[in-house]
């Protein structure tokens, strides 16, 4: 039985590191930032509303985009995802480079972001649970902010930036 206790003991303490290392126990700091511009090429991807968006469709969408993009010579990118108010997501790529006239290819498209100010926030990226875990401190956090300070609901994007994600919500007042 003491083997046991021990075992389980051990067990909660490893449990815990990794849950402290994965970063739920990290306070969420909100600051308002000029952002921008951020030339995306996406595609957009359909989801039942309410639904989560499903990994596997976002991983093929992202593998396309970046097959096409490797072809152009587009090398320099970093993942961004876009989540409208209305449940439509968008899942793609921000790239270093003016691609408007460049010809994409398999439903993909291409706008630009511009400078805005952003209500912005990182978490870490340890993990593919890190998106997960993000988005639970995250949104309630910035949904307390935008509520404390007048501001409108809008899109709201998840930019994967190495070790963190930036996430960003144009800040719009009501």
């Amino acid at each position: 039985m003491r083997t046991f206790l021990v075992f389980l003991a051990v067990f909660g303490v490893a449990l815990l590191g990794l849950a402290t290392y994965l970063g739920p126990f990290l306070s969420v700091s909100i600051s308002e930032e000029d952002r921008g511009p951020f030339t995306f090429v996406y595609q957009p991807v359909s989801r039942d509303p309410g639904e989560p968006v499903d990994v596997q469709t976002v991983g093929q969408v992202t593998d396309d985009i970046a097959a096409m993009l490797d072809g152009i010579g587009l090398t320099v990118r970093e993942p961004l995802q876009v989540y409208q108010p209305d449940g439509a997501v968008e899942v793609g790529f921000s790239v270093d480079a003016d691609i408007r006239g460049l010809r994409l290819s398999n439903g993909t498209t291409m706008r630009v972001i511009p400078r805005q100010s952003m209500l912005a926030t990182r978490f870490p990226w340890r993990h593919a649970t890190s998106f997960m875990l993000g988005d639970l401190k995250v949104n309630p956090a910035l949904k307390a902010y935008r509520e404390s300070n007048n501001l409108a609901e809008t899109e709201a994007m998840t930019l994967y930036e190495g070790s963190s994600i930036l996430y960003l919500q144009p800040a719009v007042t009501r």
